[in-house]
């Protein structure tokens, strides 16, 4: 009997070693490929089977973030029918591009992940691109889609959805002269300021229809017409020209970015 237990304490110790053997040499095959990849992107020169995935092909960037992002991406990978490739970018972060002859739009992905509820995953998506130059710039895409889902995290945000945002939040100047130049002026005593944001947001959601933000703020036209004339003259500027400025400067604070960029601006320099 104590010949058999010591024989199976030995089993045991022989399958942790084992395992934990097979753990660390996956795990250096994880780091050699993440180091492949992330050499690729700085625009090194490597032979496709070094990562083993086709560069020659259609290609489209997706960083997962979230518990089982990688669980998620491959699941998606796999019901896309396309080839995989992924790396750890960071702690609960997965970098991946799904590969394929034929171009990958977006809203592919939409439609699998509104059958295949991804829980607790967020995922930025860039754009199709093809070939290695594609493969670089599609990622790119992702991780700029990224800055606004770490920001106001959904199941799916889409780099076209927001190139605009995504460029101005890189540039933290750029970002407070839009919120002084295009918010700034809209504060007065009183609501005004928050009933000119209200009235804003409500007109370009209704594809700038007068009439039909009136109806979204329970309002009557007039009383819109007049408040787009008073922001008008605050601006000192057409609403037609500086829509786009406007809208951008109008996320940036549903972002919280007014009180962060301003407490930058306050920090003392290091």
């Amino acid at each position: 009997m104590a010949r058999w237990r010591k024989a199976h304490r030995l089993d045991i110790c022989l399958m942790w070693v084992t395992s934990s053997v097979a753990n660390e040499y996956q795990d250096e095959l994880g780091r050699r490929r993440t180091e492949r990849v992330q050499r690729l992107l700085a625009s090194g020169h490597l032979d496709a089977a070094e990562i083993g995935y086709e560069l020659d092909a259609w290609h489209l960037g997706v960083i997962g973030m979230g518990a089982s992002a990688e669980e998620t991406v491959r699941g998606l990978a796999a019901g896309l029918d396309r080839e995989l490739l992924s790396v750890s970018g960071s702690a609960e972060a997965v970098w991946a591009w799904f590969g394929g002859q034929r171009r990958l739009a977006s809203t592919d992905i939409e439609r699998l992940l509104s059958a295949k509820q991804a829980g607790g995953v967020s995922l930025a998506i860039g754009e199709p691109g093809r070939g290695i130059d594609g493969w670089r710039l599609t990622h790119r895409q992702a991780q700029a889609a990224m800055l606004i889902a770490l920001r106001s995290p959904q199941r799916l945000t889409r780099y076209a959805d927001v190139a605009l945002l995504a460029a101005v939040l890189r540039d933290k100047e750029l970002a407070r002269s839009l919120l002084e130049i295009y918010l700034s002026p809209l504060d007065c005593e009183g609501n005004c300021g928050a009933v000119s944001r209200e009235t804003l947001r409500a007109y370009f959601a209704a594809g700038c229809n007068a009439a039909k933000a009136a109806g979204a703020l329970a309002v009557d036209r007039h009383t819109v017409e007049r408040n787009l004339r008073t922001i008008e003259e605050r601006l000192d500027r057409s609403l037609h020209i500086c829509q786009s400025e406007l809208e951008v400067a109008l996320r940036l604070e549903d972002l919280g970015e007014t009180a962060r960029l301003s407490d930058d601006s306050q920090s003392p320099a290091r």
